[in-house]
């Protein structure tokens, strides 16, 4: 008796304070979170890569995330290109088959992503040196094989054939086409047709172009502090030879002049 009376009288504050409280009143809005970023810290490799650190020791974790500074790629009848080479890069290197890159970075904890303008890496602490040589060997020593490139072009075909029926894939095609033109980076539509018109040799043309470090930003964000971040971009990227990108200029888009509704 004497424990269900003690159990009684703890509930009672808590059944006093929901009689108090108004539910026909929506609760005050908080106070919005105050995130603040800290300044990174900058420095220039001597091939022209730019490197940031951002120090932030709340987990024992790091990103790098390599990034080019492009404005879009001009692809032509070959457009898929760019996102089938970012796709390329990471499907094995001159050392290692894609099987084994997987394992390698699954064996460190870690994740690896490649797109067509760039690159990132995330570990623990302890394990990201390991982690950005395997990131660094893709960048620089990527095997684009063709047998590869074929597994990427039926991956991709797929998907175009998939979202043929797909009313948010048909809108966004039209949109690019009405807003930039077809002759603009951003206007071109990747179809069947210029993914089968790719080939290993414009792979390799493309990551040759583009994937300079004078035209890059590696940044690196979580527990590492400069000094390491700059040995570790000095040892992996410092041997990363320069190249020659001509930055294009597009035709702004003109603004049309009434409003139309597109039907396709």
């Amino acid at each position: 008796m004497k424990k269900y009376i003690y159990s009684v009288l703890l509930c009672l504050p808590f059944f006093s304070m929901a009689q108090t409280v108004d539910r026909t009143k929506s609760p005050a809005p908080g106070k919005a979170p105050l995130i603040q970023v800290a300044s990174p810290v900058k420095f220039t490799l001597a091939n022209g890569l730019q490197v940031f650190v951002v120090k932030n020791t709340k987990l024992p974790k790091v990103t790098a995330t390599l990034a080019l500074d492009v404005e879009g790629f001009k692809e032509g009848d070959k457009a898929g290109l760019a996102d089938m080479s970012g796709q390329l890069l990471k499907r094995g290197t001159a050392t290692k088959s894609k099987a084994e890159l997987d394992e390698a970075v699954e064996f460190l904890g870690g994740s690896l992503f490649t797109s067509s303008s760039s690159a990132s890496a995330s570990s623990l602490k302890n394990n990201f040196p390991k982690l950005m040589e395997l990131m660094a060997e893709v960048i620089l020593r990527p095997a684009l094989s063709s047998d590869e490139l074929e597994k990427v072009r039926k991956q991709t075909i797929s998907g175009i054939e998939s979202n043929k029926d797909e009313p948010d894939a048909i809108s966004n095609n039209v949109m690019k086409k009405l807003v930039y033109g077809a002759n603009h980076a951003f206007g071109e539509i990747t179809t069947t047709k210029t993914v089968n018109a790719v080939k290993v040799e414009d792979v390799k043309n493309f990551i040759k172009t583009y994937w300079i470090p004078n035209n890059a930003y590696l940044i690196f964000v979580g527990d590492i502090d400069p000094a390491n971040a700059k040995a570790l971009a000095e040892k992996n990227f410092g041997a990363w030879a320069k190249g020659v990108y001509a930055r294009p200029v597009y035709e702004k888009p003109a603004i049309p002049a009434t409003t139309y509704v597109a039907i396709k």
